[in-house]
């Protein structure tokens, strides 16, 4: 199994109970001690204190007003310190940069591991509910406009003849490392995007279709993106992790594939390759690049590069 990966480290109890409790919100609301996350046009709010650490920045209730989104209650500390993401995006950057001015927002997927652990979990939680409640404004059923229930985790149609809940949506996905043997070294499939930084390569992935298990779905995405065969029998999970970018849940699997053969799908990725393990472990005089190491695709292939066998 994978070792826990980053953006699972949360401190935060979310503590489910108090977002119905409207007296107990309200008062939090006004306790100075509560910490509020603010999202800016999908960003968060860090300061900078080396080139190569960043600490997230919170705010106090006195900060916000009405003109704000509702506030979205996120849980409690260890400290029973309670904790509100609020969408700001309605402000200009100037106005959102003078909430603190020895702080800026800056996209999460720039900060990654720059940031400890269960900040960037925090800020993750709340990038993923801003996104949600983006998106849900208006009912899926009847078209009508939703309103803002439990703290921010329903949102209700407004229509007395729909009156259909809607709850925070995670898109679940597959991510898998695909291995074999090739002229008797380990080697492992992985493929890249057009979009990518040049040489830059990294596991396959693809989301969920209905009526499959787990192990179809991630057979199904090697043969299609790359015309490689997997048993979905030779599928192993290993893992999960949350993936603000923007709403998704990755689920970490190792395949064994039985028929090598590559047919690349060109709509679907720029280029796949078997890389032998004497390839991969040579990668700075190559110029193969892989993902970054605050992502699970990394946690795949350094399992491997650590014990290149079969799952």
């Amino acid at each position: 199994m994978l070792k826990q990966q980053f953006y699972t480290q949360s401190p935060l109890d979310r503590a489910a109970h108090w977002r119905k409790d409207g007296e107990w919100i309200a008062a939090k609301l006004a306790d100075p001690s509560t910490r509020i996350v603010p999202v800016w046009r999908n960003r968060n709010l860090v300061r900078e204190i080396t080139p190569d650490s960043f600490k997230a920045v919170f705010l106090a209730p006195g900060k916000i007003d009405s003109t704000f989104d509702q506030p979205v209650f996120l849980g409690v500390d260890g400290e029973e310190t309670a904790w509100f993401s609020i969408d700001i995006s309605t402000l200009d950057e100037a106005k959102a940069d003078s909430l603190s001015p020895a702080a800026r927002f800056i996209d999460l997927w720039d900060l990654g591991t720059l940031l400890d652990g269960g900040e960037a979990s925090i800020l993750g939680y709340a990038k993923a509910m801003t996104h949600w409640h983006r998106r849900h404004i208006y009912c899926g059923k009847c078209g009508s406009p939703t309103e803002v229930r439990d703290t921010g985790h329903q949102r209700m149609c407004i229509n007395k003849k729909c009156g259909l809940p809607s709850f925070p949506r995670t898109d679940p996905a597959v991510i898998m490392l695909v291995t074999a043997e090739i002229d008797g070294e380990p080697a492992c499939l992985l493929g890249r995007h057009e979009r990518w930084p040049e040489g830059m390569f990294s596991t396959l992935a693809g989301f969920f279709e209905p009526g499959e298990s787990l192990e179809e779905t991630v057979a199904r995405e090697v043969r299609e993106e790359t015309g490689v065969i997997v048993d979905p029998a030779d599928v192993r999970y290993l893992g999960s992790q949350p993936w603000p970018f923007p709403a998704s849940l990755m689920l970490g699997f190792h395949a064994k594939a039985n028929k090598l053969d590559l047919d690349i799908d060109h709509d679907e990725m720029d280029d796949a390759r078997w890389f032998k393990l004497s390839e991969i472990e040579a990668r700075k005089e190559t110029g193969l690049y892989l993902p970054r190491r605050h992502s699970i695709a990394r946690a795949l292939i350094d399992r491997w590069l650590e014990a290149p066998v079969a799952p």
